[in-house]
């Protein structure tokens, strides 16, 4: 009974020590489906419209197997509601993870590990030294978005050395198949960049993420684009989705000026506590 009463308003509910918990200021778009999602990627369903008997079953099959596109047409690609997050103790790190390749115009391919990686030109880990925009996408139709939020950033911070812009593309999967086609991902991946464009560029390729990663940020639909504004800390300061409008995209740089603006140091007790 008490997941039927959770599902009804898909609870952000929080567990302590763990680093999947729901960020509790990442907000669904009203008609969104991913506002009915449980973590694990199930729902309630009604099994018997007269008797009200309900069930927890899979997403898919509660509201079919196309659902993600159905969701972008209600939501206008956007399930994730804009949102920025002002510094208080609510704010959570970007969440773990691995199995990420850091790849280079010049082939060259290094491991990484998420959310260290952001932190590591942020020796003072002062929260305000640093910026990072995070665009994620995990289906072309995704990547064809991005450039909405990423051109007027990167012609506003073109000369920053403050502000780095990462380009995280997501290739889920199990066995053989997935083997087979992420090298191939790769290569084209790489073939693809430019000497010319200072944006970082990051691969994960690995299992499935709808219980851990993508519940942690909402990440229900795979078939849009998402953007994370992270601080010198790397906690979550600006959420969106989608392709930005004129005022989206001016808010994300009046955003970033401030928190790069904003005079503040954490203590060594908060500073060891965000390193381990």
């Amino acid at each position: 009974r008490v997941l039927v009463q959770h599902a009804r308003c898909a609870s952000t509910t929080t567990t302590q020590n763990n680093p999947y918990e729901r960020h509790p200021r990442i907000q669904m778009h009203p008609d969104s489906v991913g506002k009915c999602i449980l973590p694990g990627g199930t729902t309630v369903r009604k099994e018997n419209p007269k008797t009200g008997q309900e069930r927890i079953v899979a997403t898919e099959r509660a509201y079919g197997y196309f659902w993600m596109m159905k969701d972008l047409r209600k939501t206008k690609n956007k399930p994730l509601v804009s949102t920025f997050m002002k510094d208080d103790n609510l704010l959570l790190p970007f969440p773990p993870l691995g199995n990420v390749t850091w790849v280079q115009p010049s082939s060259r391919e290094d491991s990484v590990q998420l959310p260290d990686f952001f932190l590591r030109n942020n020796r003072t880990m002062d929260p305000t030294a640093q910026c990072t925009l995070v665009t994620m996408a995990f289906k072309e139709y995704g990547h064809q978005l991005l450039p909405s939020w990423l051109n007027p950033f990167q012609d506003e911070f073109s000369n920053q050395a403050r502000v780095e812009v990462v380009r995280l593309l997501m290739q889920e999967g199990n066995g053989w198949i997935l083997r087979f086609w992420s090298g191939l991902w790769k290569r084209s991946v790489v073939a693809s960049l430019s000497k010319d464009d200072p944006s970082t560029t990051l691969l994960y390729v690995g299992p499935d993420l709808t219980t851990t990663f993508r519940d942690a940020l909402r990440i229900h639909n795979t078939l849009t684009s998402y953007v994370f504004l992270l601080d010198g800390l790397g906690r979550i300061r600006f959420v969106a989705s989608g392709d930005a409008s004129e005022e989206e995209a001016t808010q994300l740089i009046d955003y970033t000026k401030q928190i790069l603006a904003t005079p503040q140091r954490h203590s060594h007790k908060q500073k060891n506590k965000l390193r381990r």
